[in-house]
């Protein structure tokens, strides 16, 4: 609204109470100058709520929902709001229904017109809030989804954001290796003791066995340790195998014994 001046003629002279009076009038004109822009209203300000969110850890092709508040906090209202969602697929927010939707269905500015998302298309007035509902959806193991929701709205001058993150676990391939020992060359009437050496890369319990080996020693197929006294001189290829479920590894070493 425009204010117009206000013009008071002074008087030096006159009554007391004219003096009083000229006085009153010019603090009234003085106010009346900085009225506007003491009554001028804040702009608006939004802001979502959690924010920021992460949805941790689920399993891959697992769902998850999440609804986020948008909240004008400031002093004037907005135009309508437009929601983008940025970054991985994995997350995703209800499309808002077209115009022509809305119109058929008698549904007015004021309600939500997308079940999951009353925001899009919506005008928010100081003080007021709508949701939106956003889906984890992972579809690969070992990810780690980030993603970004953010509602504007008077051209783009008024945004809010809010930072999602989401991830599922890393696919763990089950291997067993062995690491030892080598060829070796014990001699007869001489004890053996040789601890074969494995690993499986998730831990699992591994059990052993072994084909070829010179008469008088065996495996222990709990521990993996060969063990005896062997009698007769010889080479002997000795294939031993460690397993564990249907993972397994198999090596072949050489044993000569001597007299």
């Amino acid at each position: 609204m425009r204010h117009d001046p206000i013009t008071i003629m002074r008087r030096t002279s006159g009554p007391a109470w004219w003096r009083s009076l000229a006085a009153i009038l010019v603090a009234v004109a003085t106010l009346a100058t900085w009225a506007p822009a003491a009554n001028a209203a804040r702009p608006a300000v939004l802001a979502f709520t959690p924010a920021p969110f992460t949805f941790g850890t689920i399993a891959k092709g697992a769902t998850v929902t999440q609804t986020f508040t948008l909240t004008n906090t400031g002093g004037s209202g907005t135009s309508k709001l437009t929601l983008s969602l940025t970054g991985s697929p994995a997350f995703t927010i209800p499309a808002p229904v077209p115009d022509d939707d809305r119109r058929s269905s008698g549904t007015d500015d004021r309600a939500g017109r997308t079940p999951g998302n009353t925001c899009s298309g919506r005008s928010l007035e100081p003080g007021r809030s709508c949701t939106v509902v956003v889906t984890y959806h992972p579809t690969t193991d070992g990810a780690a989804d980030r993603a970004t929701l953010t509602a504007t709205a008077n051209k783009r001058a008024v945004t809010a954001s809010v930072n999602l993150s989401g991830s599922t676990p890393a696919v763990v391939v089950e291997t067993v290796s062995i690491t030892g020992p080598g060829d070796q060359t014990p001699t007869t009437r001489t004890p053996v003791s040789l601890q074969i050496a494995a690993t499986d890369s998730i831990g699992a319990p591994l059990t052993y066995s072994a084909s070829g080996l010179p008469p008088g020693l065996s495996i222990n197929p709990a521990t993996g340790l060969i063990s005896g006294s062997i009698t007769t001189e010889g080479t002997y290829p000795v294939t031993v195998t460690c397993q564990s479920g249907g993972h397994s590894a198999k090596a072949t070493k050489q044993m000569t014994i001597t007299g």
